[in-house]
Formats: structure tokens, C-alpha cells, sequence
């Protein structure tokens, strides 16, 4: 056989993939093998490990659809634990007992205690079993829904429990528990050091949410002035309503609140979620104004607000009754579907802070759709990130919604604003109108007043005029003319002139007599003023046959000398 014959690249390459396939069955059937021997991977522990140890993927699990199989039975059946083929331990909804199992070995001069946190609050059975390479049985831990907080060995939030497993020994675990609402455990196990560590930062991010929430509710009641006291309280019971919810559904309440009370924390958080959500849908209603805006709306959201209220009240002795814990699980989704409608119905109306309200309503549906789709298809998203998708929801929605206010209120304040701007402006022409118009009656005042002196004065000319044309009659009738017609004129003449002072020159009826003159004042010989009123009606005297003489006097006086000739006229 020549070297090329024996270095054939076909007949080289088949025989390599001959030889993988053979090794992969080798690795596959040596796996199955030590499956069938031991049944179960071992969780071998790391002191100085700083996180959990993966649990998960060493732990088989046993679905007790009874739930009334004991221990005993449970050990007896081990052959039938199946690998959890899951991403996370949830094995869905049901009335059955999953039992969870899984070996473990602490090598030589590691700690000796270890702790399981079984990473849920409160839950209906919960059962840990230790059983040791000898075949002794320890119920490290049995805990009921009833079970009051300080019933706990470890006082913290979630279900915990040390256990002590000595260097270099193995140990066999079993948990079996039982859920109202969900199977699943979110499992942390490793040194206390590691679960504490595994703890604290969802405690951190938990109290951040909170703190920025009740902030938020602060606010809100410090700007009642402003928003009103209706919206303010409403925004206000919204947040502290989810607070309280998120707070239970964590295991805050029951440490912090009631640890000595047996209370049912499934009906709790339930009912504080129902509560949450009808806040929201009555804070929307009042955000936006639909009694004004939309009566027809109104009077549906109203009704159905009133329905979601009598219903948690009804509902929460009944609550283990299965239609109406159905009925309640559906009346929370369709309050929040009723947000994401009532944001969309307000924004193509273009109703002030659609948007932001919009976008926070959204927020808080999508958490609901991801714990809908967690809960059907079990083990697939980790519902343990439920609750932290409600809280950070909830978080984006409080601001959403104090957006929604601010933007609102904002849109109000403008009004008010064009409307105040409005108001100066017609208060402005207003003013100047009246302005105006007291300068028109100013005017006109004087104008009057001038025109009611100028009457007076004429009137005053006309008394004074008829006197002396009365004697100038006189005086031409005794003159002799030449020729009558002269005589007749200089009459004529006399007849306008006294017609003129009687008729044209006299005030209205009506016009005062009293004003006085306006004339000069000086001082000049009272004889003055006589002689001429002696000349005036010396004439006129004679021809009634009256002595009438003159006594001048050399005294002097301080007057209108045009107004003094009128009163000696007017006397004489």
C-alpha cells in the first residue's frame, strides 16, 4: 500500500467524525448512567464563593398533584424526580404541591452553616427537609400562610432558613410547597454572607423607588392651592396605594406593619391591587374633566369605578373562592386597560397632558401583559421580576402622570393668564374710554358754564340797554326833525335796537339770574357811577314829574364799576 493510499483525506475525515460520534455516545451513555446511579447532580459548595450557587440546575423536581403525599412517600417516588427543564423554577398555576430535590456536598474546610432563601414573602405550604448520610430526617423549616412574622427562625422579609451541614459530609434536600397564586421560587442558597448580598440590592433599588414615590405624594399634597385638593388627594391615593401593594407583595407590611397578626396576605395583596387600580382610573377622570368634556364617558368610568369598589368589598372574604378570585384578577387588568383607553381617547381630543399620562398608562399595562404571559407560560420569564416590572412601572407612571398634572396645570395657568391679559386689557380701554368721557364732561362743563355766563352777560346787557334806550326815545321824540322822515328812521332804528335787547338778547327762561360778573375790581370815585345813572333817568323823572336830584359824594370804592352801574340802574 503506497503512503498516498494510506493518507486518503476521505477515508482520514470519515473516520475522525466515526470516532466523535462514538466518543459523544460513549459521554452521552456514561451521563445516563451516572443519572440512573445517582439520580441527581451534586450541588457541591464553595466557601469562599461570594454569590448564590446556581440551585437550579442541580435540583429535580416532583409535581404531587394530592398535595397529601407525606415525606416518606415523597422518598419512596425519588426515581420519578424529573430535571427542570425550565429557565426558571415555576411550575404554573394549580391546586398540587411541587416538591423540589437535589443533593449536596460541603467539602472538607468549608463554613458549616449555609442558608436557603426561598425568595418569596409569604406562601401557602412551605416544607424543608434535610435529610443526612446517616438517615436523619430534619424539618428545618414549616412555615403556613397563617403564620404570623415573628413565627419566623430568620426575621426578614422572604422565607429563610439556616441550615448546618458538616465539612466533608453529604446531605440530601427536599422542599415541598404549595401556592395560592403562583409556583414559583426564586431560590438563593450559598453562605449567609452571599444571600444577604443577593438581597440587599433589590432592598436598595426598593427603597429608592419608594422614597422618589412618597416624594412625589409630597408634592403633590404641598401644590393642593394649585391643582386642587380633588386631583391632589387622587394622584396622592394612587401612589400611596401601589406603594403599599409593591411594599406587601415585597414582604415589607407583614415585617414592619402586623408581625403578630395572622392575617390572609393573598386577599391583602390582592385587594391592594384592585385598590391601586381604581385610584388610577378615578385620578384619570378627574385629570381630565370628562363630566364637563365627555358626560357620556364620564357616567361609564364612574359606574365601573363604583362596581370595582363595592366589589372589594364584597370580595375580600370570598377570596379563596375560585369565580371570584377569577373575577378579581380580571377587574385589575381591565382598570388598567381602561387607563391605556382613557389616554388615547385624551389625546386625539387634545385634552392638556394626554401624553404623558398616555405613555404612564401604557407603562403599567405592558408590567400587566408580562405578568399575564409569565403566568401563562410557567417557567419561561421569571416572575420574580414581575413585582420589580410593577415597581419600576409604577415609578414611571407616578412621574407620567405628576407630568401629566404639570402639563395640565400649565395649560390652565396660560388660560388664566390670556384670559387675565384679556381682562387688563379691556379694564385698559375701559379706563381710557372713561378718561375720555371725563374730559368730554369736562369740556362739556365748561362749555355750558361758559355759554351760561355769556347768557347772562347778554341778558344782563339787554336790562342794561333798554334804560337808556328808553330815554335816548324820549330825548328824540322831544328833538325837532327838519322832515318827519328823519323822525321815522331815527324811531325805526330805536324799534330794532329795543327789539334786539328784548327778544335776542334776554336768557332762557329757565337760565339763572344770579351769576356774578366777572369784570374787573378797582377803586375809583363813587360819583362816577352817579352821574351817569342822574343822566341816564333825569329825563325820564322829569316827564313823571319827580324831583330828581344828585349829591356827589367824594368817598371812593372797591368794585366792578360795570356791575355797580347795573345794580344803580337797576334800583333807580
Amino acid at each position: 500500500m503506497s503512503f498516498s493510499s494510506a493518507m486518503d483525506p476521505g477515508r482520514t475525515f470519515k473516520q475522525v467524525l466515526q470516532a466523535i460520534a462514538i466518543g459523544l455516545i460513549f459521554i452521552l451513555t456514561c451521563s445516563v448512567g451516572v443519572r440512573a446511579q445517582s439520580g441527581i447532580d451534586v450541588l457541591i459548595l464553595e466557601a469562599d464563593r461570594q454569590n448564590v450557587l446556581d440551585f437550579k440546575s442541580k435540583t429535580l423536581h416532583y409535581i404531587d398533584n394530592s398535595s397529601e403525599m407525606t415525606l416518606d412517600e415523597i422518598r419512596a417516588v425519588s426515581s420519578e424526580f424529573k430535571p427542570i427543564d425550565l429557565k426558571f423554577m415555576d411550575f404554573g398555576l394549580g391546586d398540587f404541591r411541587a416538591w423540589l430535590m437535589t443533593e449536596i456536598y460541603n467539602p472538607p474546610g468549608n463554613s458549616h452553616i449555609w442558608r436557603l432563601d426561598s425568595g418569596r414573602p409569604n406562601i401557602r405550604e412551605l416544607d424543608i427537609f434535610l435529610i443526612r448520610e446517616n438517615g436523619a430526617v430534619e424539618h428545618v423549616l414549616h412555615n403556613k400562610a397563617q403564620d404570623t412574622f415573628n413565627h419566623r427562625g430568620i426575621p426578614i422579609r422572604t422565607l429563610t432558613v439556616d441550615m448546618e451541614i458538616p465539612p466533608g459530609e453529604t446531605a440530601r434536600l427536599y422542599i415541598g410547597f404549595k401556592s395560592n397564586s403562583t409556583t414559583s421560587l426564586a431560590v438563593s442558597f450559598g453562605t449567609p454572607a452571599a444571600v444577604i448580598r443577593a438581597k440587599a440590592k433589590e432592598t436598595h433599588i426598593d427603597t429608592l423607588v419608594n422614597g422618589g414615590l412618597l416624594a412625589m405624594v409630597i408634592l403633590s399634597l404641598l401644590f393642593i392651592p394649585i391643582i386642587g385638593w380633588r386631583l391632589s388627594l387622587a394622584f396622592s391615593g394612587y401612589i400611596i396605594a401601589g406603594i403599599f401593594y409593591v411594599s406587601h407583595a415585597d414582604g415589607y407590611t407583614a415585617q414592619y406593619l402586623w408581625p403578630n397578626l395572622r392575617i390572609n396576605n393573598d386577599a391583602i395583596n390582592l385587594m391592594l391591587m384592585l385598590s391601586m387600580s381604581i385610584c388610577g382610573l378615578f385620578f384619570a377622570r378627574l385629570l381630565f374633566d370628562f363630566k364637563k368634556k365627555w358626560p357620556a364617558y364620564d357616567r361609564f368610568l364612574k359606574a365601573y369605578i363604583m362596581f370595582a369598589v363595592v366589589f372589594v368589598v364584597v370580595a375580600y372574604p370570598l377570596i379563596h373562592v375560585r369565580p371570584i378570585m377569577v373575577i378579581a384578577y380580571l377587574v385589575v387588568p381591565v382598570c388598567a386597560v381602561l387607563q391605556v383607553v382613557t389616554g388615547i381617547l385624551s389625546y386625539r381630543r387634545g385634552f392638556l397632558g394626554a401624553l404623558p399620562y398616555l405613555l404612564g398608562a401604557c407603562t403599567v399595562l405592558i408590567s400587566f401583559i408580562y405578568a399575564f404571559v409569565a403566568h401563562i407560560f410557567p417557567g419561561q420569564f421569571d416572575l420574580d421580576r414581575t413585582l420589580d416590572v410593577g415597581h419600576l412601572a409604577l415609578m414611571a407612571e407616578g412621574f407620567a402622570f405628576a407630568g401629566a398634572i404639570v402639563a395640565r396645570m400649565r395649560g390652565i395657568q396660560k388660560d388664566r393668564d390670556q384670559q387675565a391679559q384679556a381682562k387688563l386689557i379691556a379694564v385698559q380701554d375701559k379706563l381710557a374710554m372713561s378718561s375720555a368721557l371725563r374730559d368730554a364732561q369736562k369740556q362739556y362743563v365748561e362749555a355750558r358754564d361758559l355759554s351760561r355766563q355769556r347768557r347772562e352777560q347778554l341778558s344782563s346787557v339787554s336790562h342794561d340797554l333798554q334804560q337808556p334806550l328808553s330815554g335816548l326815545r324820549k330825548v328824540i321824540t322831544d328833538m325837532s326833525f327838519e322832515n318827519d322822515e328823519a323822525g321815522n328812521q331815527m324811531h325805526t332804528a330805536l324799534d330794532y335796537l329795543e327789539n334786539l335787547a328784548r327778544n335776542q338778547f334776554r336768557c332762557a327762561p329757565d337760565s339763572p339770574r344770579n351769576i356774578q360778573s366777572d369784570g374787573t375790581i378797582e377803586v375809583f370815585p363813587v360819583s362816577i357811577v352817579l352821574k351817569n345813572a342822574h343822566e341816564m333817568f333825569k329825563t325820564e323823572a322829569k316827564e313823571k314829574g319827580l324831583d330828581f336830584r344828585l349829591r356827589l359824594l367824594d368817598d371812593k370804592v372797591e368794585a366792578d364799576a360795570v356791575s355797580l352801574m347795573r345794580i344803580v340802574s337797576n334800583l333807580l
